[in-house]
């Protein structure tokens, strides 16, 4: 199975504090996850390639060689891996100048994904899977080791058309964190699929399956709403249907809860974090946001515009949902933080969906505005306060 990046670091504010590690498990079917030495569209590692001392001087394996996508495709292949996914990773150079190397990491994020540019990458990330034999079921390591979690989270799941994945991410969830989970919200809004009727079959066959069939108007925003009031556990985590991949990485939010903190996000721009086939686009407008966000808030954060968060309930119950559609997901990292609670961001990844997932409803063209509306309202109302709190403060003097 996938893994995060060894010493997951979560932040806040500043601050650092490592995580534990990913141990690991072998399922089957079988992912792997891994690195390659170089890619030989990369100029610097031809030059290397060429004059070996050039190559140590700058820091290679002896070992080390450069290859192609197709060379490396083809050695997967015939290894018996399928949906592979090959990506042009880590351009910063080893020999980046120390005081440069946390701001050429921000900058990696959008140069590793921009056309052309990420060919100059030194590394190639290999992501792929081997299908089971005879069929077999996937197996789980039960990853949920803190006892004072157990029977605590509701997981809270928005589901629009999406039958195919209902079934193996319910299973998935209870095979590594079931002693953790209350109950597992299934939010079908307003799904023109069998996503309903899949969602009841789950429910008839495990009681902690809990399901709510919203009708028009549909959104992201109004279907966690609905999901957040019918919680019952100490904790939510609201999550999409499409993160069945990084599911072992959800690991790190909990032990981020077991340590006493309010709640957890997943964020994809970490830097840590690895991103397989992120669209560019998003990333631009990413990136735009949090830097809008940054420079106007008086907060600091690198990605809580993601649907993965670990939060205490009573957070999540008390939020007012404003934004209708995906950019609620913008509400619900912002105002918990501005109100001051105690949250962390956790390094994941982000896995783009295969095509026996179907297609994601997200469309950045429709998405963006929204997003955009509910930061200028967060950043009129913060200075609003701010302004008072002076005025407070000036008429006590």
């Amino acid at each position: 199975m996938h893994k995060p990046p060894e010493g997951n670091i979560c932040r806040r504010a500043g601050e650092t504090f490592r995580t534990g590690q990913f141990d690991g498990c072998h399922p089957q079917p079988l992912d792997i996850s891994g690195m390659t030495d170089g890619t030989h569209c990369n100029p610097v590692v031809n030059l290397e390639n060429l004059l070996p001392p050039l190559g140590r001087w700058a820091g290679n394996a002896p070992c080390q060689i450069g290859l192609r996508r197709y060379e490396l495709m083809k050695i997967a292949s015939r290894q018996g891996f399928r949906e592979i996914e090959i990506v042009p990773y880590d351009i910063v150079h080893p020999l980046a100048p120390r005081v440069l190397i946390r701001a050429l990491q921000s900058l990696a994020f959008v140069l590793e994904h921009a056309p052309v540019i990420r060919e100059m990458s030194g590394a190639l990330y290999i992501w792929a899977k081997k299908p089971g034999e005879d069929g077999g079921s996937r197996s789980f390591i039960d990853l949920a080791e803190h006892r004072s979690l157990h029977n605590s989270t509701s997981f809270v799941i928005p589901c629009h058309n999406e039958e195919v994945n209902l079934e193996p991410l319910v299973e998935a969830i209870l095979g590594y964190y079931g002693p953790y989970v209350h109950e597992i919200v299934l939010v079908n809004d307003g799904s023109r699929d069998r996503t309903g009727d899949v969602a009841a079959g789950i429910a008839a066959r495990e009681p902690r399956v809990k399901v709510i069939n919203r009708t028009a108007p549909n959104g992201v925003g109004r279907a966690l709403r609905d999901g957040y009031a019918a919680a019952g556990g100490r904790y939510i985590l609201s999550m999409d249907c499409d993160f069945i991949e990084i599911l072992p990485e959800f690991r790190d939010l909990f032990d981020v809860i077991a340590q006493g903190h309010d709640g957890a996000i997943g964020s994809r721009f970490s830097h840590e974090s690895l991103l397989i086939n992120y669209p560019f686009l998003k990333i631009l407008c990413n990136r735009g946001f949090h830097l809008l966000a940054n420079l106007a808030l008086p907060i600091h954060l690198r990605d809580i515009s993601n649907n993965l968060k670990l939060y205490r309930a009573d957070i999540l119950k008390e939020l007012k949902i404003e934004q209708p559609h995906f950019a609620a997901n913008a509400e619900t990292g912002l105002k918990p933080l501005l109100r001051g609670y105690d949250l962390w961001e956790v390094p994941v990844s982000w896995i783009n969906r295969s095509i026996e997932m179907g297609s994601s409803s997200f469309q950045i063209a429709g998405a963006a505005p929204g997003y955009l509306s509910a930061l200028l309202h967060l950043i009129w109302r913060s200075w609003r306060e701010q302004k008072l709190a002076r005025r407070k403060a000036g008429e006590a003097l």
